[in-house]
């Protein structure tokens, strides 16, 4: 798996980028989330998400538990997908975000969020969680930091 220290000690850039990035959007949006903690912030999840014709996250009340901020970071081109919109549902209903292949969408855990089935195409996501407390130790890739609500 990628807890434990395993993402920081395999790819030190890219750990460093994304913790920055996700430290500067936070402050940007006024969330408070990672400046106003006295614990230690880490991350909670890596994850490699594959997605493959018919699947999605079909459920539109779907959180992040336990976590403080959400990053989601698109790996495959988008241009051979069809479906597999990512939204978010708040006060003024669904709204899909789209992204294209390097980009990176950042978002409060507990916002609900939701992807659609997908028709066509390979969609291939790098998610991680950052929460309060210690680098998560799941001795296996498949161990699930979270859980569907």
């Amino acid at each position: 798996g990628w807890g434990g220290g395993v993402f920081e000690r395999r790819l030190p850039q890219l750990y460093s980028k994304i913790r920055a990035a996700a430290q500067r959007v936070a402050a940007e949006q006024g969330w408070g989330v990672l400046s106003a903690t006295s614990a230690p912030v880490n991350f909670r999840c890596v994850e490699y998400h594959v997605m493959r014709e018919g699947g999605g996250l079909l459920s539109r009340r779907h959180r992040d538990e336990g976590s403080l901020l959400t990053i989601d970071l698109m790996l495959a081109d988008v241009a051979g997908l069809r479906g597999g919109v990512f939204h978010t549902l708040g006060a003024d209903g669904l709204a899909a975000h789209a992204f294209e292949r390097g980009d990176a969408t950042f978002f409060l855990s507990q916002k609900m969020h939701s992807v659609s089935r997908l028709d066509a195409g390979e969609r291939r996501v790098l998610v991680l969680e950052l929460w309060e407390g210690g680098e998560n130790h799941a001795p296996l890739a498949t161990t699930p930091c979270r859980k569907d609500t």
